[in-house]
């Protein structure tokens, strides 16, 4: 039996069961009905934002970029999540991707009355002119008429059931009978297995590292407010003063700046690169890129 914190349809167990390759093949096989010609990819864009898994093929012109995302509510602003998304990957990888959604909980009514059933798939689809190449809705809904019948079950659909049911045993799911459902969750079962075992053998590792980690994390917000005597030795080393607002804002403007131009020219946001040239304009002294990269998302927050 899998924790509940661990069942489908949770964040971390969702994205590595997908990756594996028999959950990878249903996928394919459904929308594109090729198998064993995909491969996961890095979710991260040139924008900075990150998608859920990314999928792309083995052969250049085997088939579209695949992207996938899990989603506890879809409403308005997930969806134009989700055109960005399609966007950014057809920036880097110069095909129109096929997106498909996986809903765990509800879709919003307004969001819903816009989709329509998919003919011979478990799902729905929207209107995705200019941006994807098809866009696919999953819930507990649209996989009903599939998951209700008698005979043998669509494998697709199955998936569906396993990860919107989110049973914590195959004991306590729905048509746990079928090997589909079975070897799914023998999937969830070991990918559970081997991160507790990552976890047992780095934890020792993990505890030695975290002053080092903690200090890399220090943001310049932090050391304008920390009292601590030693808090000088982060400050700018040009002057041995605290930094100004301004000169904190300035920082920030670069960096925005920087992040526009890299996803201006279908780069990724380099962290490294951004401090190397801070510290030749600017005489930045952050610490190291991890440092860099906290103060701006402390910042981007307060925005």
């Amino acid at each position: 039996m899998l924790p509940k914190s661990s069942r489908p349809g949770t964040d971390l167990i969702s994205k590595e069961i997908i990756r594996q390759p028999f959950v990878l093949n249903i996928i394919t096989k459904a929308i594109l009905n090729i198998t064993d010609e995909y491969i996961p990819e890095s979710c991260e864009w040139p924008n900075g934002t990150r998608s859920d898994v990314v999928f792309v093929p083995k052969s250049a012109n085997t088939g579209p970029t695949i992207v996938v995302e899990f989603q506890r509510t879809v409403d308005n602003k997930f969806m134009e999540r989700a055109i960005s998304y399609c966007l950014q990957a057809s920036k880097r990888f110069g095909t129109i991707p096929i997106i498909l959604i996986v809903c765990l909980e509800s879709i919003q009514d307004s969001v819903k009355e816009r989709l329509r059933k998919c003919d011979g798939l478990p799902c729905y689809t929207a209107c995705s002119d200019f941006w994807a190449d098809q866009c696919y809705l999953m819930d507990k809904d649209s996989i009903q008429d599939y998951i209700s019948q008698d005979s043998e079950l669509d494998p697709f659909a199955v998936f569906g059931l396993f990860m919107t049911n989110q049973a914590t045993s195959i004991n306590l799911a729905p048509r746990n009978t079928n090997p589909t459902m079975a070897m799914l969750y023998r999937i969830s079962l070991d990918v559970y297995t081997k991160i507790l075992d990552q976890d047992i053998e780095y934890s020792a590792e993990y505890n030695r590292e975290q002053k080092r980690k903690s200090d890399e994390l220090i943001t310049e917000d932090d050391l304008q407010e920390c009292q601590d005597t030693n808090r000088s030795k982060y400050q700018k080393a040009d002057s041995g003063e605290q930094a100004t607002t301004s000169d904190y804002k300035e920082r920030m403007k670069f960096i925005e700046k920087f992040k526009e131009d890299r996803a201006e020219e279908g780069k990724m946001m380099s962290w490294e690169l951004c401090l190397l040239e801070g510290r030749e304009k600017l005489k930045w002294c952050y610490k190291n890129s991890n440092s860099l990269r906290a103060t701006f998302a402390k910042y981007e927050k307060k925005q």
